[in-house]
């Protein structure tokens, strides 16, 4: 080997001269700022840090105190300006510095304080202060006490000091501002903002309390006098000395939000600019660029600035719902359906993510898991949820006092049949269900609700034959009525009837061949059917004989929605729209087509022109909301939902504002909101229930379970109520008891849903036969392959492997195979050595090739089968959009080996190693590499020799 040569030596001439021109270079460089004094750095720092210049503040103050180590004002300088910026460490370090060089303690004392409460060391603070050791005096000592009592959770103590406080000081802003937290803590809103108004009397520019009004307006909704405060915060010149660096960072999250909910989107993308500069990287600003990118349509910034965001914050829920309605904008379902499920997982009480998760697995044909999402919402009052669950649950509209004052009213009008239904529709709702059967019957057959809620409560109540008998009574004593015998086909095609149907409708055109309303209804029963060539040529016919039908319009719309032609359903709509001024229905349609086509400009205009009927119509605003929060845009969805909450008597509304407030992340807001529900309507099952599942989630156990004491007290035969008890009774790991209410819930109101539940709690519980409520349920369904694909589940679980793949086979008959039921299917065949693997995992990855999981059991068989270069791009894929998914990367990196690409697999398997936990296949993964890494240092001392 070459030796490397030496550099030749220096001269001592030039060893000088050298250094001479260097020191006078510094010198023409610094602009001799090497001889500024301590005094004149701290001037420097001081007019910096009023200019909003906190690096060079930091820079100048660091030069003083290496100049001068002992100077008290520049170190306390240090520590005030290091806690400014969210370094608590480094403000402890400059205060000792401080201290030891003679500090007073009147300066100390407070910073002490305040780097206390920033490492989060309250109890410490609160005990020096009871203790006399904290060197405060008042109002100072009272005001630390309550801020320390506050971060410990004791609000009423809190106010306490803070009103001490103010005793010696009325002017304080700190105790007034502290007061007026202890108060938001209580949810006494009034009270807070009454008490912020009072500082603001004493220094109207004080920013602590106009941040803290603006933050208090938002969450009421009061979006301009919210912005109106938060301006005024942002722009006064106190906002740097009072609030630190994620004080003013949240101040400017606040004041977008209410530009948001006004629609100014342009002023809230120069209010995130401003914060980008203040806090670049935060969560929060990463989440305010995501949703402005939504505004925008602009989903790919969207969906990398919400990744970004919970990269340092995972379980940030406002993030997580940005990126799945991006991610669905992008036409990315399997990811959105992953980012929901997580959401769900994390916020259970999210009923938005639950609903959309629901409308995702449905995309995917998963019914199954879309019944598991919605299932803590049966009891809903919303028109959304009911139409997603179908007939079973509908209609749970009414509390009890709302059932009382029709049974009140119907005493005194014993033959008003109108009321007979809306109490009927009352009684089903709430699951009672014979006393809605017996109320309907009393009301002559024919009319529209009449024969809708009888059919619906028969249906639960007594089953699908009792329900076809009734319906048969109806065509019978209508058959002169077309339209009770287009009615009638409708209701038979909801339970499944097809063919009955069609025998109505064929009846009905012999009394009026031609007639429009059987065209549409034909369409209708087909499109029910799946026979989409059927239903568009009855649609087609009916607009040949009427040319402007709006229902054959919006038939033949539903169908291209249906299919996947959004262009082709809106082009159909707007003839609607452009004839009809007044058409709402076709108008909603309208909105949620062009939500899907993410054209958010559209759906405003079309919105802006249904805003007049909205105004007192609750049922219409609401749905207008959802669309909103479909899209992902909770402020205008707020406000669509608190203008229905403005006429609406039920729940319903109001039950909507505190989805939103969840989604938003906002659980503060959503329990007020629940508060004044329970006030008004103190037996809604839905608030009730949704405030249990809060209380758990913020560790308050005995709370939920008192709650939902009182509830089953008051409901003690409601199947929700039941259902409400397992989901609490698993979240408290309390299988064998949740078991019993699923089985209770079970009982009273069947669902695919509930015996899949009932079989986890007792599988989790290790209680007898766990697979018995799922053979229970397939023995009166055998059709239902959500309940068998969970029974193959089961087995495979407990290592059943022939039961396993005997159910796997029964639900993956057919063309529309749910494509996981293949993988899982494939896989078994794959371990059994079984030939038809690599054809059964073609199929799963041919219907869903961006699924990661389905992906990589394809590429591994095929590895398994020595095809590597044909199974690499494939695995490849499933690494990317599997990437937490550490079976998935080992696969691919094991190929990578095989196929002699060895250094891409060791740096594949070198950040597995590294950022992943254990998992099934780590020695494996760990092995791999040290045989590369062996192989690579092999490698390169044979090519050093």
């Amino acid at each position: 080997m070459k030796q490397k040569q030496q550099a030749p030596f220096m001269t001592s001439t030039h060893r000088y001269s050298t250094v001479f021109a260097v020191l006078v270079c510094v010198l023409q460089c610094s602009g001799c700022d090497w001889f500024v004094n301590a005094e004149q750095r701290i001037a420097r720092a001081e007019s910096d840090i009023r200019s909003g210049d906190h690096r060079a503040a930091f820079i100048e103050l660091q030069n003083a105190v290496r100049n001068e180590p002992g100077n008290v004002r520049a170190r306390l300088m240090l520590a005030e300006l290091s806690l400014q910026t969210g370094d608590s460490r480094s403000a402890e370090k400059e205060l000792s510095e401080a201290i030891k060089h003679g500090a007073a303690i009147e300066q100390s004392a407070p910073l002490r304080a305040e780097i206390r409460l920033a490492q989060g060391e309250a109890a410490k603070l609160l005990a020096e202060i009871d203790a006399g050791q904290s060197g405060l005096r008042e109002p100072a000592r009272s005001t630390y006490r309550g801020m320390a009592l506050l971060s410990a959770g004791k609000r009423e103590e809190a106010a306490h000091s803070f009103k001490a406080a103010l005793a010696f000081e009325p002017r304080s802003s700190r105790a007034r501002t502290g007061l007026a937290e202890a108060l938001v803590a209580s949810r006494q809103w009034d009270a807070a903002l009454e008490e912020l108004e009072v500082a603001l009397k004493y220094d109207d520019a004080d920013a602590a309390a106009l941040s803290a009004r603006g933050t208090l307006l938002l969450r009421q909704g009061e979006f301009p006098r919210a912005a109106d405060a938060l301006s005024r915060a942002r722009t006064s010149d106190d906002a740097r000395r009072q609030l630190t660096v994620a004080q003013r960072a949240g101040l400017l999250a606040a004041l977008a939000d209410a530009q948001l909910g006004m629609d100014e989107a342009d002023e809230a993308q120069q209010t995130h600019a401003e914060l980008a500069k203040l806090a670049p990287n935060s969560p929060g600003t990463r989440l305010l660029a995501a949703r402005l990118a939504i505004t925008r349509e602009d989903y790919a910034t969207a969906v990398a600035e919400a990744r970004q965001a919970l990269s340092s914050a995972p379980n940030y829920a406002p993030a997580r719902m940005a990126l799945s309605v991006a991610l669905l904008a992008q036409g990315s379902i399997n990811q959105a359906e992953a980012q929901l499920s997580e959401l769900v997982q994390l916020a259970p009480e999210n009923m938005q993510a639950r609903k959309l998760l629901a409308k995702v697995n449905l995309q995917l044909q998963r019914p199954d898991a879309a019944a598991r999402a919605l299932l803590p919402m049966q009891s809903a009052e919303d028109p959304e949820t009911e139409a997603l669950l179908g007939l079973v649950d509908l209609q749970r509209g009414e509390s009890a006092a709302g059932i009382a004052r029709l049974e009140r009213s119907l005493a005194s009008r014993p033959g008003n049949a109108e009321l007979k239904t809306d109490l009927a529709g009352a009684y089903l709702a709430n699951q009672q269900r014979e006393k809605a059967i017996e109320l309907l019957r009393a009301v002559p057959a024919g009319g529209a609700a009449r024969d809708s809620l009888l059919i619906a409560a028969l249906a639960a109540e007594e089953g699908a034959d009792s329900a076809r008998e009734e319906i048969g009574r109806i065509v019978a004593a209508n058959l002169n009525d077309l339209e009770v015998l287009n009615r009638s086909a409708l209701l038979y095609a909801q339970l499944g009837e097809f063919e009955r149907a069609r025998q109505v409708l064929s009846a009905a055109a012999k009394h009026k061949r031609g007639d429009v309303a059987t065209l549409v209804a034909r369409a209708r029963v087909e499109g029910a059917a799946g026979r989409m060539s059927e239903a568009d040529a009855a649609a087609r016919q009916a607009l040949a004989v009427d040319p402007a039908n709006e229902s054959a319009l919006l038939v033949l719309a539903q169908i291209a929605s249906r299919s996947g032609d959004v262009r082709t359903a809106i082009a159909k709509l707007e003839q609607i729209r452009a004839k009809n001024s007044e058409a709402i229905e076709a108008r909603v349609a309208l909105a949620r087509a062009y939500a899907r086509a993410h054209n958010a400009r559209e759906v405003d205009a079309v919105i802006r022109e249904m805003a007049s009927a909205a105004k007192n119509a609750p049922a219409l605003a609401n749905r207008l909301g959802e669309i909103y929060m479909d899209m992902g845009r909770f402020e205008p969805a707020l406000r669509w939902f608190r203008s229905a909450e403005g006429v609406d008597r039920t729940a319903a509304s109001a039950l909507n504002v505190a989805r939103t407030q969840l989604a938003q992340g906002d659980t503060d807001a959503a329990r007020q909101t629940l508060q004044k529900i329970l006030q008004q309507h103190p037996d809604s099952i839905p608030a009730a229930s949704q405030w249990v599942m809060l209380d758990l989630r913020d560790g308050q156990r005995e709370n939920a379970l008192a709650r939902l004491a009182a509830l089953k007290s008051a409901h003690p035969k409601q199947a929700a109520v039941a259902v409400l008890e397992g989901d609490v009774l698993m979240i408290l790991q309390q299988y064998e008891k949740a078991a019993a209410a699923f089985e209770a819930a079970a009982r009273s109101a069947p669902s695919a849903s509930l015996a899949i539940r009932w079989h986890r709690a007792r599988r989790l519980g290790r209680l007898a036969d766990p697979a018995a409520p799922l053979n229970e349920w397939l023995e009166r369904r055998p059709n239902d392959v959500s309940v068998r694909l969970a029974l193959a589940e089961h087995y495979a679980l407990t290592e059943q492997t022939a039961r396993a793949i005997e159910q796997y086979e029964l639900a993956s008959q057919g063309s529309q195979a749910n494509p996981m039921a293949l993988n899982n299917l494939a896989w078994l065949y794959h371990q059994r050595g079984d030939s038809r693997a690599e054809a059964m995992a073609k199929r799963a990855y041919e219907a869903a090739p961006s699924v990661a999981a389905i992906a990589d059991t394809y590429g591994w068989i095929l590895v398994a089968r020595g095809r590597v270069k044909e199974a690499l791009p494939i695995l490849e894929r499933a690494a990317a959009a599997g990437a937490n998914m550490p079976e998935v990367r080992y696969h691919y990196a094991a190929a990578l080996a095989r196929a002699g690409e060895r250094e891409a697999a060791r740096r594949e398997l070198t950040q597995l190693i590294n950022t992943q936990a254990e998992y099934s296949s780590a020695v494996e993964a760990r092995k791999l590499l040290v045989e590369l890494n062996a192989a690579s240092l092999a490698a390169g001392q044979h090519s050093t020799e």
